[in-house]
């Protein structure tokens, strides 16, 4: 859960990061590309949000089948003390994973929402 936790973070900061950081060339070869800005601004971005945006939403599917998981083997841990605390770890890392990926989704709608020129 750590790994799976640790590539969503590093994922979302990659994409933003690229996608702050995109060169500026000029795209007068392109049919629908008036400039570079045009560009980005009208398709690269849109591209960019969209798939993090949907990548968030299964992890987030995923987390919460994780915290599914988790609680049917903390009902079935028959108080044994091995068991439980395996299946708490398994609950706190998939409602760290859920609260990762819920707030995420938020501020990538927002930032995406906002219309803000590059």
């Amino acid at each position: 859960m750590k790994k799976i936790l640790f590539i969503i973070l590093w994922l979302s900061s990659y994409l933003t990061t690229f996608a702050a950081s995109w060169p500026k060339f000029e795209c007068t070869w392109l049919p629908w590309c008036e400039s570079w800005d045009n560009l980005w601004q009208n398709w690269i971005v849109n591209v960019i949000w969209n798939f993090v945006s949907e990548v968030i939403k299964y992890v987030a599917v995923i987390a919460v089948i994780a915290l599914m998981y988790a609680w049917i083997m903390y009902m079935l841990s028959a108080w044994e003390e091995e068991k439980t605390k395996k299946a708490k770890k398994w609950i706190t890392w998939s409602l760290i994973a859920v609260f990762i990926s819920i707030s995420w989704y938020f501020l990538i709608n927002a930032i995406n929402n906002a219309n803000i020129t590059l």
